[in-house]
């Protein structure tokens, strides 16, 4: 599990914090993107994530989703994408949910250091439920439903 200060903090500790941040996150920066300056506040925005990717002592992760998007509908030109992925990489600690292209499941496209993904792509919980690199060429059998 994470830890904070040499105390390791079980997964109900981590999601009550977790939640706490998003809550306190949706109190003050929404009212940063109203008003004249909606451009400067982003860019400012980004510019803060990028000095705190830089530092030794955070550790980032960067979590979105582009589930119901309809990304495998639209027609790039040269026709639908049969297979939507990241560069491996370009950008550490990222997790982009996705939905899968055949069924109501959701990938999760996971980029991390060579070391945490060694971990991760080892950990029992993940593997119960999980398909790590599933084949592009047909479909999957999901291991759960959930």
């Amino acid at each position: 599990m994470a830890e904070e200060s040499g105390i390791e903090l079980n997964s109900m500790e981590l999601v009550s914090r977790l939640r706490k941040g998003m809550v306190e996150f949706n109190e003050n920066h929404p009212k940063r993107l109203q008003g004249d300056n909606v451009f400067e506040a982003i860019c400012e925005y980004f510019k803060e994530i990028g000095n705190i990717r830089r530092r030794d002592d955070i550790n980032l992760f960067t979590f979105t989703s582009l589930c119901n998007f309809g990304i495998y509908e639209i027609d790039f030109v040269w026709g639908k994408p049969i297979w939507v992925n990241i560069p491996s990489g370009v950008v550490k600690n990222l997790v982009i949910l996705i939905d899968t292209k055949e069924d109501n499941g959701v990938d999760a496209l996971v980029s991390l250091s060579e070391e945490d993904m060694a971990l991760f792509e080892h950990e029992p919980e993940l593997l119960a439920f999980a398909y790590l690199n599933p084949c592009v060429f047909g479909p999957v059998t999901r291991r759960s439903s959930l």
